[in-house]
Formats: C-alpha cells, sequence, structure tokens
C-alpha cells in the first residue's frame, strides 16, 4: 500500500514546482498502474502462495524418506 501515499507526494512536488508536467503525468500513470497490479495480485495471493504448513509437511516426509543417507552423509562430513 505504499502507492497511495506516493500519489499526494507527487502532488506536493507538483504544486512545489519540484516536478514538471510530464514527469507528474508519468509518475502518476505508473504509480496506479502499480496499484491495480498489486491489488490484482493480492485477489489471486491464496492461489499463488506457497503455504509454509505444506512445506513443513513435504520436508518432514523427505527427511524420514532420507534419514540412513542423511546419517551416512554426515557421518562422513564430520570424520
Amino acid at each position: 500500500m505504499n502507492d497511495i501515499p506516493l500519489i499526494f507526494c507527487q502532488a506536493f512536488a507538483f504544486w512545489f514546482g519540484l516536478i514538471d508536467h510530464i514527469n507528474i503525468a508519468i509518475g502518476v500513470f505508473l504509480t496506479l498502474f502499480d496499484l491495480i497490479c498489486m491489488l490484482f495480485y493480492l485477489s489471486y495471493d491464496t492461489e499463488l502462495s506457497i503455504q509454509a504448513e505444506d512445506v513443513h509437511d513435504m520436508t518432514i516426509k523427505r527427511i524420514s524418506e532420507n534419514e540412513e543417507a542423511l546419517k551416512k552423509l554426515l557421518d562422513d562430513e564430520l570424520l
């Protein structure tokens, strides 16, 4: 949500003469475009994200399946 304050900052920069018409138009366009993309991403966040619990379960399963190989590997590294 950093984009919303940025729009107000651009307006004040234009008001104080720190930015010209072309740069304010480009800045507002890019800020609004980024805001729209962020909202679109957040609406699909649950479908795109990986749940930490699933990763933990897969890791525990993989460790238990490869426990003997890991033991040999760690024993070799310690010697």
